[in-house]
């Protein structure tokens, strides 16, 4: 993905989360044999009159005319899941070919 468009998104999210903290900027990575981007950053979120931490993970992945989006969230100190269980499940991601890609 173009560094530009993986970088976008982070204005949006700064409006949107108080103290956002990108751990680990856009790279570049690989999901199902599909070319994608992964960040993961840290965030307070307000909700209901609290104020939460949180850590999101973002993947991309393009395919033709559009892209997947997945995405999971934890808590920083990671009671309430852990980084290595979310990258277990994406492991198991499989994205068919593009149509076009397909054999017949």
């Amino acid at each position: 993905m173009q560094r530009r468009s993986r970088a976008a998104i982070l204005p949006i999210l700064q409006r949107a989360l108080k103290d956002v903290e990108v751990v680990q900027p856009a790279s570049d990575i690989t999901i199902s044999g599909l070319k994608g981007a992964y960040m993961r950053m840290n965030y307070t979120a307000q909700m209901e009159g609290r104020q939460v931490a949180g850590t999101s993970e973002l993947w991309i992945v393009p395919r033709g005319d559009y892209f997947f989006m997945m995405g999971a969230g934890t808590r920083p100190d990671e009671k309430t899941g852990t980084r290595a269980e979310i990258q277990k499940i994406v492991a198991t991601v499989r994205i068919d070919p593009s149509p076009a890609a397909r054999k017949p």
